[in-house]
């Protein structure tokens, strides 16, 4: 069974600039979605990875992916 997160992707100055709802199984499918969704769009900075209301995940395009 998969579930929607929101993948909001941030500008330069760390404000939500689009949104993107993904379905996947788990949070570390979910991190690796918005990773490849944040890699395909070099324009955003960041994208914070929500699940309803609770804050999954955090990535900047300047830092290294996450080992999760």
């Amino acid at each position: 069974m998969t579930q929607a997160y929101r993948c909001y992707l941030l500008d330069e100055d760390h404000h939500i600039a689009a949104v993107e709802v993904i379905e996947c199984h788990d949070d570390g499918d979910a991190k690796r979605r918005a990773e490849e969704i944040l890699a395909a769009q070099p324009v955003f900075s960041g994208a914070e990875l929500w699940d309803r209301d609770r804050r999954v995940d955090v990535h900047s395009s300047t830092e290294p992916p996450s080992a999760d």
